[in-house]
């Protein structure tokens, strides 16, 4: 878990033993790290808080790090967070923060933490809810936040599938979200039910009402919220190049389990010849079948782009190669079922870098920075490729944006080895490169490796428009 408070990134995991729930609900059963390599298990408060840490053990035992306490997400009574907004400043509750977490599935832990992550992508907010064996989704209505909607019953809208939207008649009370009586089965075909959700009400520890479309309605339902409006930045593709296998993989080697329809923004106008899929081999493999794959250039949904291949089925013990043969920009998975869509891996034939700020597969020069829109992605401190074989690397060039947040491609370390999925444990090669956003600029390595990673150490993250690999003989 990702906890951001004032300037400060914090991650937090269980102890062995101990699920998420288990972790947030409690002030001694997390471990602690300052960037996702050393963890930590702190001295515990061991108060009626959650999280946290003994005083002083911070500035005990963490370099660089001046506070008193780590930070308690919560408290008895607590609206807010404590300690500190920064490494230096003193202790205090009243503190706003965000956490992010990722799991079976990928969602933020707070409203507002979802509305700018939505907002910095330009997307409007939604939000999936499952209970029992039903998904629903909902958003606030016109001028509403998705923390306005949360805590009131007559804010939001409604939709069964993500492109129909109604705006339900409203019950009214003290509870948060749901509906008049008897409106879903009034209103949306095939629906029984007689309220939609609510997640939560005057003392409610639980949800309320229904567990499947034709169930009775009773208080006491568990429930998951996730934000339903992630497009590819949580896409279940979780390495940066192609991986060939003649079978599944286990859930821990899998990307998330979505809702019933996925997409790809390949980034400009491509011609896809075929694409790969892989499923999941320890169970629910059903989550792979009957899918339907569309292809165009409408964002943000599948509906309006062209249907290219349908009823796709992928066993949970092959590598399933599928032909395309079609122009687009925007794919798309689709498996209208309320049980979801899981996909473990997913391969574009026209691309080499599925999540990488790479995604062109030639090189072209340019003395410019390049605009966000024909940059990469922003992603966390640190980036890699693997480069398929160990290759003598002689320089690389790397390309900033040139629109806004070009500090996000200074101070950077390049690292190259033999170690998959992390930087460490390979050798640092370059450190601290800044490139300008008005050139493309040049870095000689001279070193062998067959993984190649940036690594910028900062809260602000890293952007990388264009990053070129020039590899040759050692001679």
């Amino acid at each position: 878990m990702k906890l951001t408070m004032g300037e400060v990134v914090d991650y937090f995991r269980p102890t062995s033993g101990n699920s998420l729930c288990d972790m947030l609900a409690s002030s001694t059963k997390h471990e602690f790290s300052p960037d996702e390599v050393a963890w930590y298990t702190p001295t515990y408060l061991g108060s009626n808080a959650m999280g946290g840490s003994a005083r002083a053990w911070p500035r005990d035992n963490v370099p660089g790090d001046e506070r008193a306490y780590l930070p308690f997400w919560g408290g008895a009574g607590a609206r807010s967070g404590c300690c500190h907004s920064s490494l230096t400043s003193g202790a205090a509750w009243g503190q706003t923060f965000d956490l992010y977490a990722a799991g079976d599935s990928v969602w933020w832990l707070s409203c507002s933490a979802a509305e700018a992550a939505a907002a910095s992508a330009g997307r409007s907010i939604a939000m999936k809810l499952t209970m029992g064996e039903v998904v629903d989704y909902f958003r606030p209505t016109s001028g509403n936040s998705l923390c306005d909607m949360l805590a009131s019953s007559t804010k939001h809208e409604f939709s069964p599938d993500e492109v129909a939207w109604y705006t339900p008649t409203y019950l009214g009370s003290n509870a948060m979200g749901g509906s008049a009586r008897a409106w879903p089965r009034d209103n949306v075909p095939g629906d029984e039910r007689a309220y939609l959700p609510f997640w939560g009400g005057a003392g409610a520890r639980s949800g309320c009402c229904h567990s499947s479309l034709t169930s009775g309605a009773a208080w006491g339902q568990t429930f998951d919220l996730y934000d339903s409006s992630l497009f590819d930045k949580q896409a279940p593709v979780s390495d940066l190049s192609y991986a060939d296998s003649t079978t599944g993989r286990p859930w821990a080697e899998c990307g998330q389990y979505t809702s019933q329809w996925w997409g790809v923004d390949l980034g400009s106008e491509v011609y896809v010849r075929y694409v790969r899929l892989q499923n999941r081999n320890d169970c629910c493999a059903e989550r792979l079948t009957d899918v339907d794959i569309y292809l165009g250039t409408t964002a943000e949904t599948y509906t309006g782009n062209a249907l290219v291949k349908s009823d796709v089925s992928v066993l949970s013990n092959v590598m399933l190669e599928v032909e395309i043969n079609a122009l687009g920009r925007y794919i798309y998975l689709n498996r209208p079922s309320a049980a979801g869509l899981t996909v473990c891996k997913f391969y574009d034939s026209s691309l080499f870098d599925k999540q990488a700020p790479v995604s062109d597969l030639s090189y072209a020069d340019s003395t410019t920075g390049r605009p966000w829109a024909e940059c990469g992605q922003y992603t966390s401190q640190w980036w890699g490729v693997d480069l398929g074989s160990e290759v003598y690397v002689r320089y690389v060039r790397l390309q900033n944006r040139n629109d806004c947040c070009a500090e996000r491609l200074t101070g950077i370390d390049i690292y190259l080895g033999s170690t998959a999925e992390t930087y460490t444990g390979n050798a640092l090669v370059k450190s601290d490169v800044s490139v300008l956003s008005n050139v493309m600029l040049e870095v000689e390595i001279n070193a062998l490796g067959r993984y190649i990673y940036l690594n910028r150490p900062s809260a602000a993250g890293l952007t990388v428009c264009k990053f070129y690999v020039f590899a040759g003989n050692r001679n």
